[in-house]
């Protein structure tokens, strides 16, 4: 859940913004940008001034619309910069991963009154009016005080149900009318649609917060990880209430002495979730993990991912075939054919997961130094990027895409807290290993586990050497350059 902003409330729904309205300014903003790129013409100067104006429309138009608008608009913010959308939109969109303007209290009151009566509201004491956090489709209020223990109530926007549905049909028109490339976005409207009405279901949200702090019990002390108590009582189709949280610091904002720390967890706990338990928390950015000194809390577990058993096998047979020193390109091929099919797509499926598994895929010693650097290869574009995403969904349904989003989120999490990709294979691989072996029945051993690990720091190691050996060829070249340039 993100942090709202302060001010003067502003209410984002209404009669003034049906969804005929909102449908008819967002077609209009597409007719309006059509002809600012085709202004611009070829010249790059004017096409990155128009990126920067579209961006700047689009998020106004976001704010202004809510719900769905801001869902596309925090999507949009998660992927990775300047390859599958110009880097502007993604910088453009990022604030709106936490600082979204809040319903009017008067709402609020009227939706939980609603849902569970003057009585039942008496016993969670006074409700502070000014939200600590403000979703697209919720925000959070703290209630206690006086004695009385701290909760963090969660109520659904107003009319955010009606509106998502008109919402979608106009997505739905927008994709069929602006089609990118060629591409038919329909399919992210038909699982955007599926992750909303999850989403809105906040009896959901709670079985999904419960199931993971079961998960996190077996596999990590408290100190390392938790997730807010849900109380069951007051947990309804539109509102949940958990144990507020206090003291929580923005991950960019954790002292420096606690990041490591912090880093470390957040690989640890999100690869955990997702290859051993079949939970992958769907929006696990920079507005829902937050550090309290050196334990990972994590916050708004309406959207969770949950890969079948079979599709959490494949994605760590593939990791361990790629985390190590000596891959098999024809292995990883292979299992990457399970997910993207076959074809030169499936090179790039493991650079999705890391850049560092460029090794596995039959790269040039000039991409295994990109991969040293933690980047993409530069033969990577967008028409390949496209290409995967749609062969992927085809192949294994909406399910894969959201946990390849989710994972991204998590390395935008490491990223801020300055941890390594080092860290993050290392804990793809400790828990793939433990994810193949009880698929088999059995626990890993303390022998397999130090092997995986020996493995990606031999990885890494290689990786090093090819980039310093890279570097020295090209200080040399320049050397002989010069020289020749002096003699000439």
């Amino acid at each position: 859940m993100r942090r709202a902003t302060r001010g003067t409330p502003r209410k984002v729904h209404g009669a003034a913004a049906d969804g005929l309205s909102r449908a008819t300014a967002a077609m209009a903003l597409v007719e309006e940008a059509k002809a600012l790129y085709a202004s611009a013409g070829t010249d790059t100067t004017l096409i990155e001034e128009t990126h920067a104006i579209v961006a700047r429309k689009c998020r106004e138009l976001a704010v202004a619309h809510g719900g769905v608008y801001i869902k596309a608009a925090q999507l949009v913010a998660s992927l990775p910069s300047g390859t599958v959308v110009p880097a502007v939109f993604v910088n453009e969109f990022a604030p709106l991963t936490d600082r979204v303007p809040p319903a009017p209290f008067d709402d609020v009151l009227d939706t939980l009154v609603a849902e569970h009566g003057l009585a039942a509201l008496e016993r969670l004491g006074r409700i502070d009016p000014h939200p600590v956090a403000a979703g697209s489709l919720a925000q959070v209020h703290r209630s206690g005080g006086s004695g009385r223990p701290t909760f963090a109530i969660k109520v659904q926007r107003p009319n955010v149900r009606a509106d998502v549905e008109a919402d979608l049909e106009t997505f739905r028109a927008l994709c069929q009318f602006v089609q990118p490339g060629g591409y038919d976005l329909t399919w992210l409207v038909d699982d955007l649609d599926a992750r909303l009405r999850s989403e809105l279901d906040f009896r959901v949200e709670a079985q999904n917060a419960e199931e993971a702090a079961a998960a996190l019990a077996t596999t990590c002390s408290s100190t390392m990880a938790r997730i807010p108590a849900v109380q069951r009582e007051f947990t309804t189709a539109r509102t949940v209430v958990t144990r507020f949280e206090s003291e929580l610091t923005r991950l960019e904002a954790v002292a420096s002495g606690d990041r490591a720390h912090l880093g470390q967890s957040i690989a640890t706990v999100f690869a955990q979730l997702t290859l051993r338990f079949g939970l992958c928390h769907g929006d696990p950015h920079s507005g829902n993990v937050y550090g309290v000194g050196r334990t990972v809390v994590i916050l708004d577990h309406g959207l969770y991912h949950h890969p079948d058993p079979s599709t959490t096998l494949a994605l760590s047979r593939l990791i361990l075939a790629c985390a190590t020193p000596w891959p098999s390109t024809r292995v990883v091929t292979t299992l990457a054919e399970t997910f993207v099919g076959p074809g030169d797509v499936a090179g790039l499926f493991p650079l999705l997961l890391s850049p560092a598994f460029a090794a596995g895929t039959g790269a040039s010693v000039t991409d295994l130094r990109a991969a040293a650097f933690g980047v993409l290869p530069e033969g990577v574009t967008l028409e390949v990027i496209w290409s995967a995403l749609s062969t992927m969904r085809a192949r294994r349904g909406g399910c894969v895409l959201g946990v390849m989003q989710s994972l991204g989120y998590v390395r935008k999490l490491l990223d801020t807290t300055g941890t390594s990709e080092r860290v993050w294979v290392l804990a793809l691989a400790t828990s793939a290993t433990q994810a193949v072996a009880e698929a088999e029945g059995r626990t890993a051993t303390q022998g397999e586990l130090w092997l995986a690990q020996c493995r990606v720091e031999l990885l890494f190691l290689l990786l090093w050497v090819v980039a310093a050996m890279l570097h020295c060829c090209a200080v040399l070249q320049a050397a002989a350059a010069r020289l020749v340039g002096r003699s000439g």
